[in-house]
């Protein structure tokens, strides 16, 4: 019974030793990645990458439509809006038309 535990307790200190080395590794790629964006950043003032926002719906939820607007009123330069309802009977899928800048996918 002690080798078992004694076995378990090696394993636990070289798997958790691994696990130091690689963060170990990571956060200098991690501060460097850090240091090349805020570089970029201050080359190009006041860019701002396009996004996606993804909604995935199911149901009809009270209050639902006006929670999906507010995705489609965003603040921000270049995005577009993605609603995934479950099932084309939903708000999200009959209110397609409506919200502009907005993608719709059906399952």
């Amino acid at each position: 019974m002690t080798y078992i535990l004694l076995a378990l307790a090696v394993f636990g200190l070289i798997t958790s030793t691994v696990y130091t080395g690689l963060v170990l590794w990571a956060v200098p790629c991690y501060l460097r990645e850090g240091r090349w964006a805020r570089d970029e950043e201050a080359k190009r003032p006041g860019f701002t990458p396009p996004l996606t926002l993804l909604k995935p719906v199911h149901g009809s939820e009270p209050g639902l439509e006006e929670h999906l607007a507010t995705f489609f009123a965003q603040d921000y330069p270049e995005y577009e809006s993605s609603s995934a309802p479950a099932r084309p009977t939903t708000l999200a899928w009959r209110r397609r038309g409506v919200w502009p800048r907005a993608i719709h996918k059906s399952r």
